[in-house]
């Protein structure tokens, strides 16, 4: 009996903590939002440089199952900007209603007996990279502390840099997910449906893979093993292409791309994209904007609510295995 009661009570607190999580999440969404003019403030108003009617560098990196690809393209700063700017607003506005349950009718939905974080990509997106962004920096002090560096990207052109960072979730998640993640759910969907069908997986694997019982385990054995893969070349590909990154980057960008491949498989691609851009514009908008206007406590306060819901975050998960109930992931 007494087992069973310590059951039903971690449960409760699970489903405390998890009501407070989402409240927190609906907090956090409105920086995530508010991130969108701030950047563009930054970008367009804040003197970052002159260069924004110069052309593109002729060739942007993009990745392919990991390895590095130059892509030709002729832009301007300012156009290729404001484009990122559009496609991770429509994703945004795609996670915030989906995959398959709103953030708003998520809030509602609290005094239910079932809360699934995983139903709805801005929430996980942000438990993710809340717990992702904590636990790492963690780890990165840990490792400084015996003389362990993870280095930093060099200082170039701000312009450029903002550019080169809202650029990155997307060419790195279509280089490191889908084209390795995605690819295997292609391919083990090709065997038993049509090939636009196949395709679909490439959007939210565990969503299209509908995998018989018999073969489940085995299947998704294999697409997490493929996400632990394409996340340790994650970390590796900052070690061998990324400027200015040490050896201990190694470790909090794998640690990193292995959470941006599990919230690929089960939330999709808007969800991971969105937890890559938290890491990158999400954060880089609010430094430029400061930057720009000579500083607010915006960003402290941004700062000191990630690091909350990060813990928060952790021990939801925590107490979701424990538990096994169904407010788990």
């Amino acid at each position: 009996m007494s087992g069973f009661g310590g059951s039903r009570n971690g449960a409760g607190l699970q489903r405390t903590l998890g009501a407070i999580l989402v409240v927190l999440v609906i907090i956090f969404a409105g920086f995530m939002l508010f991130s969108f003019p701030l950047g563009a403030y930054a970008f367009y108003n804040g003197n970052l440089s002159t260069a924004s009617s110069e052309p593109v560098i002729a060739n942007i990196p993009v990745f392919v199952v990991g390895l590095p690809i130059d892509f030709p393209v002729r832009m301007t700063f300012a156009d290729l900007f404001a484009t990122l700017w559009v496609i991770y607003l429509a994703l945004f506005v795609i996670a915030l209603n989906g995959p398959s349950t709103s953030l708003w009718r998520t809030l509602k939905g609290l005094s239910h007996s079932s809360l699934k974080i995983s139903g709805n990509g801005i929430l996980i997106a942000t438990v993710a990279f809340t717990s992702v962004t904590l636990l790492t920096s963690v780890i990165e002090m840990l490792q400084s502390t015996v003389g362990v560096g993870s280095g930093a990207l060099p200082e170039t052109d701000p312009m450029q840099t903002f550019v080169g960072i809202a650029l990155a979730p997307i060419t790195e998640e279509i280089g490191f997910r889908v084209s390795t993640i995605g690819l295997v759910a292609v391919t083990v969907l090709l065997g038993r449906a049509n090939f636009a069908y196949a395709l679909k997986a490439l959007w939210h694997p565990e969503r299209y893979l509908g995998i018989p019982s018999p073969r489940r385990n085995a299947v998704l054995t294999m697409i997490y093993a493929v996400a632990i893969i394409s996340g340790l070349m994650f970390g590796l590909a900052h070690i061998l292409f990324g400027a200015g990154w040490q050896i201990g980057k190694f470790t909090t960008s794998s640690i990193a791309g292995i959470a941006l491949g599990l919230v690929y498989i089960k939330a999709g691609l808007p969800a991971a994209v969105l937890m890559h851009w938290s890491f990158n514009y999400y954060r880089s908008s609010y430094y430029y904007f400061e930057q720009a206007i000579g500083g607010t406590y915006i960003q402290d306060g941004m700062e000191y609510l990630l690091v909350i819901i990060g813990a928060m975050s952790m021990a939801y998960l925590v107490l979701s295995r424990v538990t096994k109930s169904s407010t788990s992931l």
